[in-house]
């Protein structure tokens, strides 16, 4: 949006900036006490940290959904 001189900045209109864009390849983890499963993906949307997004592992090519860490990889749990 275009901000005007003068206006107010709605809080609706404020969030985080995305760290994983629509697209990106990023890196799955699946943690369950000391197993660890990586694998890559890509995003199917954008996300900012702590948000749930979903992606499609390149290897299965299935949709899982996982959260966005702060460092711009993915976790996904058990379903």
């Amino acid at each position: 949006r275009t901000l005007l001189p003068g206006r107010y900045v709605q809080t609706a209109a404020i969030r985080q900036a995305w760290l994983v864009e629509q697209g990106a390849a990023v890196q799955l983890f699946f943690v369950a006490g000391a197993l660890t499963i990586s694998a890559s993906a890509v995003t199917l949307q954008p996300g900012a940290a702590g948000d749930m997004v979903k992606v499609r592992n390149l290897d299965s090519g299935k949709i899982l959904t996982g959260i966005v860490m702060a460092d711009g990889t993915v976790r996904v749990g058990a379903s």
